[in-house]
């Protein structure tokens, strides 16, 4: 029998059964198998069978074609594996991805966007992006029409709005997941939350600005030095105090030049 030749072991009972239910039906028949070849290579095969008739309507023949798709079986495969990767390294990310359709739509939203934003992925997937506000939309636009030109967004600092109203700050990354036809084509974003970050900057401009205003008040006398006495900035209250004028100071310190203790005491 062509199945103790060709096919695996463990499919022959198979193989014959499927020979077997030819013989009851009237329509072409279609399956995929496995065949072994000569040097023990297995080889995906995708049949379609049908039965020749005899007079009394009895199955004389049976007609097979097989189109070999073990090479489109294997990359179908190595396809799903890459998914599967990718799929989980999405879900893993720490940083918030989105894809979008080109109208704007949600395709996928990750459990970090989920985090970052509050909306679940129940709540956005076949709907429009809701973290844009209302004043952001002309850039959101913008980006989304670059990005599928190819201009990607590298780290852009923007603002998205969460779901109870809030703003957060994101750096912003795109990309291109390319369609069999460009209607199809997808947007991916990741963004990464640099509120704290935001917040910490603000801080430290508002603690600057405080100190600046403090030096130039010249209450009490201010100086800076470093490790070894060098004088690298004092206030005018300072070189009052010491009876050096103010124009030295600010002539030194407007050249880069440094003054040292001896250069203001006596």
């Amino acid at each position: 029998m062509i199945w103790d030749l060709l096919v695996p072991p463990e499919e022959i009972e198979h193989n014959r059964n499927l020979f077997q239910q030819l013989q009851t039906k009237q329509l072409p028949s279609e399956y995929e198998g496995v065949w072994v070849t000569r040097t023990g290579e297995r080889r995906f095969i995708v049949w379609s069978n049908a039965v020749l008739r005899d007079d009394r309507e009895s199955v004389k023949y049976i007609i097979g074609t097989g189109i070999d798709i073990t090479d489109r079986k294997h990359a179908e495969e190595k396809l799903q594996e890459t998914n599967q990767t990718l799929q989980a390294l999405i879900q893993a990310s720490p940083l918030a991805i989105t894809v979008l359709d080109r109208q704007g739509r949600v395709k996928l939203w990750n459990p970090a966007a989920e985090k970052l934003f509050g909306w679940v992925e129940a709540d956005v997937l076949g709907q429009m992006l809701p973290t844009v506000p209302e004043s952001k939309l002309t850039e959101f636009r913008a980006n989304v029409d670059a990005t599928l030109r190819g201009d990607l967004i590298d780290g852009m600092q923007t603002s998205r709005q969460r779901k109870d109203g809030s703003n957060v700050y994101i750096g912003l990354w795109t990309a291109v997941l390319h369609g069999v036809q460009a209607q199809d084509d997808r947007l991916v974003s990741i963004m990464a939350d640099l509120t704290d970050r935001k917040q910490a900057e603000a801080e430290l401009k508002r603690s600057q600005e405080r100190l600046t205003r403090f030096v130039e008040a010249n209450v009490i006398g201010i100086v800076f030095t470093e490790i070894e006495g060098t004088i690298q900035q004092a206030n005018d209250a300072f070189c009052v105090w010491w009876a050096t004028h103010s124009k030295i100071c600010a002539a030194a310190s407007s050249i880069g030049l440094t003054l040292r203790p001896r250069n203001i005491f006596p």
